[in-house]
């Protein structure tokens, strides 16, 4: 007799689902991260969302699911505890053979330019961002 097993937990929904479109957000600031959250969750249903605090959760998710660098999506501060979004980075771009495409969403500067000018070429979407910039984004990488 086979087994019916729900799964209501987003993290374990996504490792059954690895064709589903996912957008993680790394940012350690709580109420930014809500605020996200509920604009993606609410304008952009199609894709899954996946919530990191700093660059050691986003890597363990990271590692934890099927990415594509077609359908898939990360939106990273640059500044976090423990790891940064440089180190994220740095670190995705040479462990992983495929990765997510990228938005920095922060509040980027001149300086930040130099510091991940080296790793890939990078979207750039200044914080705040609203459902209008996300779909900008989003075009800009080829999915509106």
């Amino acid at each position: 007799m086979n087994e019916v097993v729900f799964v209501t937990c987003e993290y374990h929904l996504a490792l059954l689902t690895p064709m589903v479109k996912k957008i993680l957000v790394v940012d350690d600031d709580r109420f930014y991260s809500t605020y996200l959250k509920t604009l993606l969750s609410k304008n952009f249903p199609e894709y899954m969302l996946l919530m990191a605090k700093d660059g050691e959760e986003a890597w363990e998710i990271l590692q934890a699911h099927t990415w594509s660098a077609v359908d898939d999506v990360l939106i990273l501060d640059l500044e976090m505890p423990r790891l940064n979004g440089y180190g994220l980075l740095k670190r995705m771009f040479r462990e992983m053979a495929e990765a997510p495409r990228v938005v920095v969403n922060s509040n980027y500067k001149f300086r930040d330019q130099e510091r991940t000018a080296d790793l890939a070429t990078l979207n750039v979407a200044n914080k705040p961002l609203n459902s209008s910039k996300v779909r900008e984004v989003l075009r800009q990488l080829g999915d509106a």
